[in-house]
């Protein structure tokens, strides 16, 4: 008789089955295994944290996923068929706190169109259709230092603040979020030298950071420069130092980054550093 699918939390039995799974396919599981790197599979008080959930069929775990505390879904699977359905009744109880999903393209219209079937008031108020880029360090060729780039650190917060901010109102403020550990995180993130920033006249005005990383991967996101000194170059000079300091510094293999598919000014920054596409990543957010 053919073995059920079953659900389990996270556990040490199924750890090393639900990593193997989460690294067949790491640049959209990135957020994943960074969340669970730096918090465990268990909710804590950071609201990036959730209580990591598998689904196992014979042994072997065949998806992962999580809600955090700002109500966002992520997930991954092993692709063998669409788990919507048994994800949808797992989650049932916290359906109505749910703001958004994360994650691959594919998996997460799987997961809408179920969403859509069973909640008829489920309402997607952003969908961001993203352009997925990988670049392999490994063929990167080592240029001179840039002195207008470099780590910021917990002085500068102030000022990156002002750009964040910026950054937030121009993309749109309810993805990249601000909470109440905004400021905590930054400092925890500076200190881990995941926050690169370009410098004009002592002036910052370009950022960028890690958004998660894992042993050898990382995704690079939050690129923004003042509107003021934009048409410069200045992104592309960002990008070449962290490019740099990924491979030098953090010991990174492997970058993934994304960006909209309407973006095609960004497109041909990362195209012409040498990022190829991979693929469609999904930012979305909804209410009921």
């Amino acid at each position: 008789m053919r073995p059920t699918i079953i659900v389990k939390n996270w556990n040490d039995t199924l750890a090393k089955s639900a990593l193997r799974l989460l690294k067949q396919r790491p640049e959209t599981s990135l957020s994943l295994l960074s969340h669970l790197k730096l918090h465990g599979p268990y909710r804590t008080q950071d609201e990036l944290s959730g209580d990591y959930q598998c689904l196992v069929h014979g042994g072997n775990v065949i998806a992962v996923f999580m809600i955090n505390g700002f109500g966002r879904l992520f997930l991954q699977t092993d692709r063998a068929m669409d788990y919507s359905e048994i994800i949808l009744q797992v989650i049932s109880s916290e359906i109505k706190t749910l703001t958004g999903f994360v994650g691959d393209w594919e998996l997460t219209q799987f997961f809408s169109s179920t969403l859509q079937l069973h909640f008829p008031t489920f309402q997607p108020t952003v969908c961001k259709k993203e352009i997925l880029y990988r670049y392999d360090l490994n063929q990167l060729t080592p240029e001179a230092d840039n002195p207008q780039v470099r780590f910021l650190n917990t002085d500068d917060y102030p000022a990156w603040h002002q750009l964040n901010l910026a950054f937030c109102q121009e993309l749109n403020s309810a993805v990249f979020h601000f909470d109440s550990q905004r400021e905590t995180r930054y400092q925890q993130e500076a200190n881990r030298r995941h926050w690169w920033g370009l410098f004009l006249d002592q002036r910052l005005v370009a950022i960028s950071t890690y958004l998660a990383q894992f042993e050898n991967y990382a995704q690079i996101g939050g690129v923004f420069t003042d509107p003021s000194v934009r048409n410069q170059g200045l992104a592309k000079q960002l990008m070449k130092k962290i490019m740099q300091d990924s491979k030098n510094k953090h010991g990174i293999d492997h970058l993934t980054l994304f960006t909209h598919e309407t973006n095609h000014v960004a497109q041909k920054v990362y195209e012409t550093l040498g990022f190829k596409r991979i693929g469609y990543f999904d930012l979305t957010l909804c209410k009921f």
